[in-house]
């Protein structure tokens, strides 16, 4: 099992080979600015929220973020909702991680879909416990976490940040509409009526956003429903 997690992770990390992968398309959330004064303090960061609304972009740019400061081989990130992952434990693919890239000093744990993994909650209150120098950052939906023993486990071992889907600000850059100056939203009044209407009927999550069909955006919100 362990060669095959290893299989994975390296999947899912493709800058430990200099590869930069699905970091690339990403793009800026106005949220970071409070996320990221959560992110470099010691407690684990969990970001939760409904399903798509962008935790796992969130998370992918705290690691674009790290990449800048960090070794690769110090980053790992694992999408516990690949069922390539099976019935891994936190500490399965922690073991396999240090297995494969032997990391030195300070090391980043993303675990996306954290739920996913049974008994999480006392795999990671083992790891933040053991005095072992890294920073754990989790995602879940906010029913998915509500149902395990996430509380009592990591009461006072982490932080939570609620991820909603865009703001309108947020919605107007996605756009290409981004606003500066007072000049730039007199010049561009038509544009934002428009795209509030949008706004107002489509919502703001972040696939039906960037998606240029409207009927496919009705489409993916009746999914998500």
């Amino acid at each position: 099992m362990i060669h095959n997690l290893k299989e994975n992770l390296a999947f899912w990390n493709p800058w430990w080979e200099g590869e930069s992968g699905m970091l690339d398309d990403l793009r800026q959330r106005g949220c970071m600015e409070a996320i990221e004064p959560l992110f470099a303090r010691k407690e684990m960061l969990a970001l939760t929220g409904v399903r798509r609304s962008g935790k796992t972009s969130i998370m992918l740019l705290l690691v674009r973020k790290a990449l800048k400061e960090i070794a690769p081989e110090n980053v790992l990130y694992a999408n516990l909702d690949d069922p390539a992952f099976g019935a891994a434990s936190i500490g399965d693919i922690v073991q396999a991680y240090e297995e494969l890239k032997a990391p030195e000093g300070r090391r980043l744990l993303f675990l996306d879909e954290v739920q996913e993994s049974d008994g999480w909650e006392r795999w990671l209150k083992r790891l933040y416990d053991s005095g072992t120098d890294v920073k754990i950052v989790l995602s879940g939906s906010n029913s998915s976490l509500l149902k395990t023993e996430y509380s009592r486990h990591l009461s006072g071992r982490s932080i939570s940040y609620d991820v909603f889907p865009l703001s309108f600000e947020e919605y107007l850059e996605f756009s290409g509409v981004g606003i500066r100056t007072e000049g730039q939203r007199l010049a561009r009044a038509n544009r934002i009526r428009h795209l509030l209407a949008s706004y107002m009927e489509h919502g703001g999550f972040p696939e039906v956003a960037i998606e240029p069909d409207r009927t496919l955006g009705r489409t993916l919100l009746k999914e998500y429903y």
